[in-house]
């Protein structure tokens, strides 16, 4: 893996995205505030002008509207029209009013800038709402810019006789309040963007960071455990996700340094087994030929002596201790050439009763009482019943062993991990043993009793793993000790 280490990307990463974040949510929702804030102010302002449109219609006189031409400017009754538009202004606070003909020209401007009959040239965008008016109904126009450069806002509202006959239209002119709050309202959005930027990239920094840290350090851990390195935990203190992943992660490198030393020892003990192998191979093989021997010359002196009492005695010891030799050097040859299992199709309950049939005579001697809890239904596996069987035996020995006067040995079987394994526990009421002894009763030659080998359980442990189980021991002094026996349904 030669791509290069990458330098602080997700760091960056998680800052632009936090900041593009927070812009869009500020901005979204500031510019949604103004542009509700500008059509709620407007439509308000709108019927505000439309109230006072129509109020204003409602204190003229149509009939005498209807007289006014060109060339009244200086009249009496223009003046007192000219008066109260004035006073509406002030008293509504409007730029501007006038009254207008049907034909949308002037009849009467508050200003007096604009001579009666002249047209309106600014009232062109608002025909329709003009129309409208003529048919009685008020209408308000939406902000335009006026030749001055401000915006305004325009309402109209009829002026009608008794027999609702419109004779006048009543227009007012507003330049909108409101447009100053809008613009600084505006100029807040903007202020509060710019420090909204700052404030969320300096937040995004350091968030960014006490993510990205935590990320970083378990990406060295990787690399050092990548090289081999599996001494080091990671060291997150957060207790967030990541800090769990930590968590996780030295969980997993305790497991992978556990294993891996699991691992090296069962390759020294394989090779410390292999070389003990050969060692007993050798051994037996130079002391079997001069047993087979001084067997044979046994024999012969026996019959040279003939039937003298004290002689043939102690002959007969002497071929005791050659058979029990005979039986040690068998017990080498054993461990070192451990045949491979042959696999067939067994009954384990049958193994099981076969074994103790073997063990029948120990058990007779030494008062054992036994118990089976192996139930109604056959427990069928693939595997080497002659070796099962020997390793059985084994174990049933050493129990009655640690047995000597009565006791109980419980046999039972469990089927688990539904179905694709088989349990067997052997539990015996005698001695029990210590911690110390515990650990090493599978290694060969490692023997409490003073006669033996101690080839016995490490046998027996080559035959168990040869058929890819498992075995373990749980023992307690003066409470017994009880052997678990873990084998495969399918020999795979």
């Amino acid at each position: 893996m030669n791509e290069p280490r990458p330098k602080n990307r997700l760091q960056i990463k998680i800052t632009i995205y936090l900041v593009l974040l927070v812009i869009l949510i500020i901005n979204s929702v500031g510019w949604f505030l103004y542009y509700a804030a500008d059509h709620y102010l407007d439509e308000e302002l709108g019927k505000k002008l439309v109230s006072i449109a129509q109020f204003a219609a409602k204190t003229m006189e149509p009939d005498l509207l209807t007289y006014l031409q060109p060339g009244d400017e200086n009249g009496q009754f223009y003046h007192s029209v000219q008066t109260q538009l004035k006073k509406l202004e002030h008293d509504f606070n409007l730029t501007r009013s006038y009254l207008i003909d049907p034909k949308f020209k002037i009849l009467v401007d508050s200003e007096g800038k604009i001579a009666i009959g002249s047209p309106v040239v600014h009232l062109h965008p608002h025909l329709l709402e003009l129309e409208s008016t003529l048919q009685g109904d008020a209408r308000y126009t939406i902000l335009y810019r006026g030749n001055d450069d401000v915006y305004y806002k325009s309402a109209f509202a009829a002026i009608k006789t008794k027999d609702s006959t419109v004779t006048a239209i009543y227009c007012v002119d507003a330049s909108p309040e409101f447009l100053q709050v809008l613009e600084n309202i505006k100029n807040s959005i903007i202020f509060i963007n710019s420090a909204s930027f700052a404030i969320a990239v300096f937040i995004s920094f350091f968030l960014a960071k006490s993510i990205a840290n935590p990320v970083k350090k378990l990406m060295n851990a990787t690399e050092r455990m990548r090289r081999g390195d599996l001494t080091r935990p990671v060291e997150i203190k957060t207790r967030d996700e990541i800090g769990y992943l930590g968590d996780v992660f030295n969980s997993m490198q305790e497991a992978i340094r556990s294993q891996q030393e699991k691992l090296q020892n069962r390759i020294e003990e394989k090779e410390r087994m292999a070389y003990l192998g050969e060692l007993s191979a050798a051994v037996a093989h130079e002391i079997r030929n001069p047993l087979n021997s001084i067997e044979l010359y046994m024999g012969l002196v026996k019959r040279q002596i003939g039937t003298e009492t004290g002689a043939t005695n102690n002959i007969e010891k002497i071929h005791l201790e050659i058979k029990a030799l005979n039986s040690i050097v068998t017990s080498f040859l054993k461990f070192a050439r451990q045949p491979a299992p042959e696999i067939k199709k067994i009954n384990l309950n049958d193994i099981i009763q076969a074994t103790l049939f073997l063990a029948n005579k120990e058990l007779k001697e030494n008062d054992i009482e036994v118990h089976m809890n192996l139930g109604t239904k056959e427990i069928i596996l693939w595997a080497d019943g002659n070796q099962l069987k020997q390793a059985f035996l084994n174990i049933v020995l050493n129990s009655i062993q640690a047995m000597p006067k009565q006791g109980i040995l419980t046999l039972s079987t469990e089927e688990i991990a539904e179905g694709e394994f088989v349990m067997l526990y052997i539990r015996d009421t005698g001695c029990g043993m210590p911690a110390s002894d515990r650990d090493r009763i599978f290694q060969p030659f490692f023997s409490t009793k003073n006669r033996g080998t101690g080839l016995g359980l490490a046998i027996v442990k080559n035959i168990i793993e040869a058929h890819h189980g498992t075995i373990f021991v749980e023992s307690e002094v003066q409470k017994g000790t009880i052997f678990s026996v873990k084998l495969p349904m399918d020999h795979k």
